[in-house]
């Protein structure tokens, strides 16, 4: 079965609507609207025993490194660049899952995915973006299928223009392991209680 991951949580509404979901994304340290403070974050995190997600586009390890530290997240999914050297400092300092955006493109070289593969516990295949994700546009499944597949053994989250009517052919389309949704269950930008148990309803069916 697939995991369902509703990102972008925002009140303890979001938190109520999102119980049944797999992972629950906060978003910290970036120029989204739905971004929090750390101490907004942390009151939020509380109220659930789903899995927490920490989300961040911020381009400083230590800054990642600390975030975690005053949150601990069960994951922080990373939607920056970082070099070699950087990524493996992250990857041992962390005590948490570390999640990484890859942008589906049909250029994407295979040496790109082997070093995903070498430090993420899951790559997070989203639409590119001027942000690097959560655009809330789709992209080709087809090659997000085929990235999956290269990846493997190493998991993906699928997001980008997920919603309750399309989630089922992406899963049947992709196969990955999380589906990962945030404005697809927003009605005028705000969280929707119906939209969010019609979209894991639909993404458990497969």
């Amino acid at each position: 079965m697939t995991d369902v991951k509703i990102c972008g949580i925002m009140s303890e509404a979001d938190v109520a609507s999102a119980s049944e979901a797999d992972y629950l994304g906060f978003v910290l340290m970036t120029d989204s609207r739905r971004c929090l403070t750390v101490a907004r974050a942390r009151t939020l995190m509380a109220l659930t025993d789903r899995r927490k997600v920490v989300v961040t586009t911020i381009r400083n390890v230590d800054a990642i490194i600390d975030l975690v530290n005053e949150l601990h997240p069960d994951v922080v999914q990373v939607h920056s660049r970082f070099s070699v050297d950087e990524m493996v400092r992250l990857r041992e300092s962390l005590s948490c899952e570390l999640w990484l955006l890859l942008p589906v493109m049909k250029n994407v070289t295979a040496q790109t995915l082997r070093d995903l593969r070498r430090f993420t516990d899951k790559v997070v295949l989203d639409t590119p973006s001027v942000q690097g994700g959560g655009s809330g546009e789709t992209h080709d499944w087809n090659v997000s299928a085929s990235i999956a597949q290269f990846l493997r053994p190493t998991k993906c989250v699928l997001a980008g223009g997920l919603d309750p009517d399309n989630v089922g052919m992406a899963i049947s389309t992709v196969h990955p392991d999380v589906v990962d949704v945030s404005s697809g269950v927003e009605e005028n930008g705000v969280k929707s209680a119906a939209l969010i148990d019609r979209f894991i309803e639909n993404a458990r069916k497969k």
